[in-house]
């Protein structure tokens, strides 16, 4: 909706994410994610496939430095 109802932490997004995947009858490995900050870890690392939009510096070092996590990193130019 483009709207900001609340600002939510890390943990309050993964419980938010598991909510919603309860919800609909959806395991966490279905579903496709992006982020852009370290506040996004835990969706990112529940989804099937993640990618990072315009990532921070610690996230994008993270994605590269770690063991396959089968995150995607596109160059996209604003």
């Amino acid at each position: 909706t483009g709207r900001i109802t609340k600002l939510i932490d890390a943990d309050q997004k993964k419980s938010a994410l598991n909510e919603y995947l309860a919800a609909n009858n959806l395991a966490p490995k279905s579903i496709i994610v992006y982020g852009d900050s370290r506040h996004d870890l835990p969706l990112l690392q529940s989804a099937h496939q993640s990618f990072l939009i315009n990532p921070s510096r610690s996230l994008r070092a993270l994605a590269q430095n770690a063991t396959p996590l089968n995150w995607s990193v596109p160059s996209v130019h604003w």
